[in-house]
């Protein structure tokens, strides 16, 4: 009698596999999520820095990679300065991304604008700054 039990449990196994198998849409490959900052390079005028440093000098933030940005000043006509690196956490949903110091301490949250051509510190909403 056992025999039988066992033999009706693979014989319903095997039935079922049809049904449980994946369709040919499970069969495509799903695109990675997409992090449109990555390979960016945003700047603006830093009124303050120029004040105090003399000429014209623009602060830029470059998110290098999925984790990891670049910040420093740039003259115009190429002296660059104070060059730091750190991480950030990009939010899609919310168009923010907050950026870490090198030490893992928080430096600010940026929000972007709805078309992802300015962001600003929320800190500093008149420091807008370029997509270049």
């Amino acid at each position: 009698m056992n025999k039988i039990k066992i033999l009706f449990v693979v014989l319903g196994m095997c039935l079922a596999i049809p049904f449980v198998s994946c369709d040919k849409e499970d069969d495509e490959p799903i695109a990675p999520q997409t992090n449109p900052i990555v390979n960016t390079s945003w700047a603006w005028e830093n009124w303050l820095y120029s004040l105090v440093n003399g000429g014209t000098w623009y602060e830029y933030i470059e998110f290098t990679d999925t984790k990891n940005y670049k910040h420093y000043y740039k003259k115009v006509g190429g002296v660059i300065k104070q060059t730091s690196y750190g991480t950030y956490k990009y939010i899609k949903a919310l168009k923010t991304v907050t950026l870490y110091h090198e030490d893992g301490s928080e430096w600010n949250t940026f929000q972007f604008n709805s078309n992802m051509t300015q962001m600003w510190p929320e800190t500093n909403s008149d420091a807008k700054f370029e997509k270049q």
